[in-house]
């Protein structure tokens, strides 16, 4: 896939010119992924090395617009954008190693394409680099080198116009004509590969089977298919390209290590396309925590061994003979099919250990786009970046389990009210702040018949009446904000809404241990960014398709934990499968003694964010004041009622 032709020349003083080209080959039809959408694209980066300094150039297919090139320092690095293009070449990093220049960075955006030269020993170098304009694109001149011969600079080089006005580029000379610049080889013309199918295979699950949280089965790996060349990162193909290269790599950093702007490369395995360029900034510190054990209450695990061999999925994907406890061990879900281990790993999260549910007084939802202004000072202690406030609600939310509650074994695992029976859980939601909004409240109740529709009764102050939602509102943004009623915590939905398959085993960054005590922090430019500590689990990876044909999203990639089965993050493509959102949640664990209080064992919710990648806007949750009480049978009966939900009006 990538070209490397090192070519010796005459020396200009003592040194030799090392020059080499990385390029991208065409399709077997002659066309380009970018010939559809008329912009222009970086085909090959080219370096001449001589011992007065670097010329890289810029091979472009199309307009050479570009900003003006910024010098940033701790670290030295040039930072260049190529407006309106996409990078065809197949690296995203190329290492050069020299005194000037240490690295070229290649950073895909949307609607444009970022380099960053990073320095090497000697920093000032980079700035008196020079930009020019080329008869093929772009060169830099870093030391006093001049244009390598295979680049004609036009003299003298105007500023660049902005992207809007630019007339555009003629058609470029044939790229097989240029000396350096070879024909692709086969491979290159090999059309991208297919979104993988699970490239983890294991031997059938043994009948006993052992508790789930001390499984170690670890399914071998096949060669992960070839990541496509180019092509556009914040597509689904170029999600799964993603996927596909980093499935199998494992964290280079160690407990303790703080990961700053310099190193994010560390991260980019472990962070997807999109989200991964939004921890670019100055201030970014990404402190690594031991990624713990966590484990549950004795009484899940009793249970999940008790029960979990007899629980199954039917023919139409719905959970059979469940009781308590986690429904399905490692070993089942890796011995089956990638579309019945998916409904595995969905239903394990819905059944996943959460004591008798969790309540919070305080929810503050903060809607939040580029720039400042719009904060309040209890808005400015959690969101410490730069993001201005569009909108704040504050919302108190209480959950509680009504049934296949492991702690309550001696009541046949039920609560002591009439509605354990035909429910599962319950959510209660009241909205205090803004003032157009207060009063409002949601009553959300789930059944334990997994065929059975949810019941979400609102109560809206302004028309004095209690109404219930529909299925398709389900699938609307939720008071204006970036997530829908489907995708609170990853997921909220019903499983049998949705096709579900299991892609395989991945390492990723979460937060599931926050260590801010009492509400989560942000920062960055967008203030959406946890200002916490991270650790690098491992994650189920699930790919879900929403049934109603009208449904806004054309599929979800999940992570799920492996242990505890909460969802760490959710990406989310719209109807032309490009990633629209990112979703994210941050989860405190008390890592409490299994054998002692229940709610210090329970991973409690924190805070979310949706991030919209399309329209750069973010929706910022959390919480203060989490709790995973016990609950009484008499605040049940009253709180959860929705002939209760006008609360007296």
């Amino acid at each position: 896939m990538i070209l490397r032709n090192g070519i010796l020349s005459r020396a200009r003083t003592l040194g030799l010119v090392l020059c080499f080209s990385l390029m991208f080959g065409v399709s077997p039809s002659g066309s380009h992924p970018h010939d559809d959408c008329g912009c222009t694209a970086l085909r090959a980066v080219q370096m001449t090395i001589e011992s007065e300094g670097i010329a890289v150039e810029l091979v472009l297919d199309g307009a050479a617009n570009h900003t003006e090139p910024v010098h940033l320092k701790n670290p030295s690095r040039l930072v260049v954008d190529l407006p309106g293009a996409i990078s065809l070449v197949p690296s995203d990093k190329l290492e050069v190693g020299t005194e000037d220049l240490a690295r070229i960075r290649i950073g895909q955006h949307r609607r444009k394409v970022r380099l960053v030269l990073d320095a090497g020993t000697s920093p000032a170098s980079l700035s008196r680099a020079r930009l020019l304009p080329t008869d093929r694109g772009l060169v830099f001149l870093i030391g006093n080198v001049t244009a390598p011969k295979m680049a004609r600079v036009a003299a003298p080089a105007p500023p660049p116009a902005p992207v809007q006005q630019a007339a555009p580029a003629p058609p470029p000379a044939p790229v097989q004509q240029a000396a350096p610049v070879a024909p692709p080889a086969p491979v290159q013309q090999a059309a991208p590969a297919p979104p993988p199918s699970p490239v983890r295979q294991v031997t059938p699950a043994p009948a006993q089977e052992a508790p789930p949280q001390m499984a170690a089965v670890r399914p071998s790996a096949s060669p992960p298919p070839p990541v496509p060349a180019g092509g556009d990162p914040l597509t689904y193909e170029g999600v799964m390209a993603w996927l596909s290269r980093y499935q199998d790599t494992q964290p280079s950093f160690n407990a303790g290590e703080v990961i700053r702007q310099a190193d994010l490369e560390k991260l980019r395995p472990f962070l997807p396309p999109g989200f991964f360029e939004k921890f670019d900034f100055p201030e970014i510190e990404v402190e690594i925590q031991e990624t713990l054990d966590m484990i549950p209450h004795r009484s899940y695990t009793q249970a999940s061994f008790q029960y979990g061999g007899q629980t199954g999925i039917a023919a139409d994907g719905a959970i059979t003979n469940y009781v308590a406890g986690r429904p399905f061990s490692d070993e089942r879900i890796l011995a089956t099919t990638p579309e019945e281990a998916g409904l595995m790993i969905a239903w394990n999260n819905i059944y996943r250990w959460q004591h008798m549910g969790y309540r919070t007084m305080d929810v503050r939802m903060a809607y939040v786009t580029p720039g400042m202004g719009g904060r309040t000072k209890e808005l400015d202690a959690a969101l410490l970046g730069n993001g201005h406030v569009e909108r704040t609600l504050v919302t108190q939310y209480h959950r509680v389990y009504l049934s296949h509650v492991a702690t309550l074994e001696h009541q046949n695992y039920e609560l002591d009210v009439r509605d354990a029976k035909s429910m599962h859980f319950k959510d209660w939601m009241q909205f205090t702040e803004p003032f157009d909004m207060r009063g409002m409240a949601f009553v959300f109740e789930r059944f334990r018949d997994p065929r059975a529709l949810d019941q979400v009764n609102s109560y809206l102050p302004t028309e004095r009446r209690i109404r219930r939602l529909s299925a398709k509102e389900r699938a609307d943004a939720f008071v204006g904000s970036e997530m829908t009623l489907d995708d609170f915590e990853g997921f909220s939905g019903r499983v049998l809404d949705y096709e579900w398959k299991y892609l395989g085993l991945k390492h990723l960054m979460h937060v599931p241990d926050s260590k801010q005590t009492s509400h989560a922090k942000y920062f960055g430019p967008m203030s959406d960014i946890p200002f916490d500590h991270w650790q690098a689990r491992e994650f189920y990876v699930i790919e879900s398709r929403p049934l109603y044909e009208e449904h806004p999203y054309s599929r979800k990639l999940m992570f799920y934990d492996r242990q505890t089965s909460t969802i760490g993050m959710v990406l989310i493509f719209d109807r032309e499968d490009r990633l629209l959102k990112v979703l994210y949640t941050i989860y405190d664990y008390p890592q409490g003694d299994p054998s002692g209080e229940p709610s210090e064992t329970v991973a409690l919710w924190r805070a979310s964010v949706g991030v919209n990648l399309q329209t750069n806007r973010s929706s910022v949750n959390w919480g203060s004041d989490v709790t995973s009480p016990t609950m009484r049978a008499s605040k049940v009966r009253r709180l959860f009622s929705v002939s209760n939900l006008t609360g007296g009006r």
